[in-house]
């Protein structure tokens, strides 16, 4: 058998059997998961920004913050505990971009 017409054959084969949409469908779910995790990260980091900015308008206006914040955090206590949070976060923020240098 002549080798063009066995490779026009085999590819004729690989169209019948169906491996082009086997391929398709699995690339189509491996970016499918990594949308799905890149949107989980996405989530991730809304949420703990967010906790960092109540914690800073907590420290702003205690009285209103305080409350808020009691529902999220039981372990936030009084504004010296908001305070010391967000210091520590703002270490870790720091620290953790000097460490990617």
């Amino acid at each position: 058998m002549n080798p063009l017409n066995f490779l026009q054959l085999a590819i004729s084969l690989w169209a019948a059997i169906g491996l082009g949409g086997i391929f398709g469908a699995y690339f189509q779910s491996r970016f499918q998961h990594q949308k799905e995790v890149k949107e989980d990260i996405h989530q991730l980091k809304r949420k703990r920004y967010g906790s960092i900015l109540i914690q800073m308008i907590t420290i702003l206006d205690p009285e209103r913050g305080l409350s808020k914040i009691k529902e999220i955090r039981n372990d936030l206590k009084e504004i010296k505990d908001c305070i010391e949070e967000v210091k520590v976060k703002c270490l870790i923020a720091f620290y953790s971009q000097v460490m990617m240098l």
